[in-house]
């Protein structure tokens, strides 16, 4: 079974690294990969715009939607900070013709296992007052629900925004100011609950447009590019898009100009690391 995954589109105006200019270009080029590729489902990880004003962020979102809707594959959107600037939650749904609320989706059998993909779309809009990301408790109380209530099926956690303090060292745009913008101020809430459900197999992101893995607790999180970042291919985009292939190994692969790959083999239950580890201290 195939995820073919995008990130931060950041369709509109080029800002710094953000190439918002060859968006269009770079979608396209992705859709028509994932025809190749034989994707079971497309997940698109927020963040699709460079927003502008109400109205131009409309029409590029429309855009966005329109080239959507003409991938064969089912698809599930996330939403990202810069989604969110001039557009509601709704107005994003309502373009994009796709829910916007957090929810469970049923993938099918691969491996062995039955796999379910969880979208979860916690407020990411930035706290005026101080200018951080913070979920709520209700968002919160939905990932715990969500897990609890189907403990067997192989589970993929996906978000824009990272549910893990992840290592930012050289990121040009969060490496000096992680705990304000590189994820919510109350993460720890959300990385100890999915460490508590061993069915958790790996959590999907975007938003530090840096592909990496970073394992933690047993569990990969998974971080996918963004297709118009120039950092580290200036002066062209990266062009970067992701598959994750699951079955008895998960397999995670880069495509674009910087190509690169990573796999492992899955484990259920997982079993969790620090309490391996708490185990292994008591006396005998």
């Amino acid at each position: 079974m195939r995820l073919a995954i995008l990130s931060d589109l950041h369709l509109g105006p080029d800002r710094g690294g953000k190439l918002g200019s060859f968006a269009g270009e770079t979608l396209q080029a992705f859709l028509e990969a994932t025809e190749r590729s034989a994707a079971d489902r497309i997940v698109e990880l927020g963040d699709r715009i460079n927003e502008v004003d109400a109205e131009t962020d409309a029409a590029n979102l429309g855009r966005v939607a329109e080239a959507f809707r003409r991938a064969g594959a089912p698809r599930t959107h996330l939403l990202g900070n810069h989604d969110l600037h001039h557009l509601s939650r709704d107005q994003n749904a309502r373009l994009l013709n796709v829910s916007m609320r957090s929810e469970a989706t049923e993938l099918g059998t691969a491996g062995g296992a039955r796999w379910r993909l969880l979208a979860f779309r916690p407020d990411a809009t930035y706290v005026p007052r101080h200018g951080r990301l913070r979920m709520r408790e209700e968002d919160l109380a939905w990932l715990q629900a969500a897990l609890a209530e189907d403990p067997n099926a192989a589970t993929i956690v996906a978000s824009h925004v990272p549910l893990l303090r992840v290592p930012l060292e050289g990121n040009p745009y969060f490496a000096a100011r992680p705990h304000t913008r590189a994820w919510h101020e109350n993460v720890d809430a959300a990385t100890e609950i999915l460490a508590r459900h061993p069915q958790v197999v790996a959590c999907l992101h975007g938003h530090t447009h840096q592909p990496d893995v970073t394992v933690f607790d047993g569990i990969p999180f998974l971080t996918a590019p963004s297709p118009t970042e120039a950092f580290g291919t200036d002066p062209d985009p990266g062009r970067g898009w992701a598959t994750l292939d699951l079955g008895t190994e998960l397999r995670f692969e880069v495509h674009g100009l910087a190509p690169w790959s990573w796999s492992a083999p899955v484990r259920l239950p997982r079993r969790r690391w620090s309490a391996a580890a708490r185990a292994a201290q008591e006396p005998r």
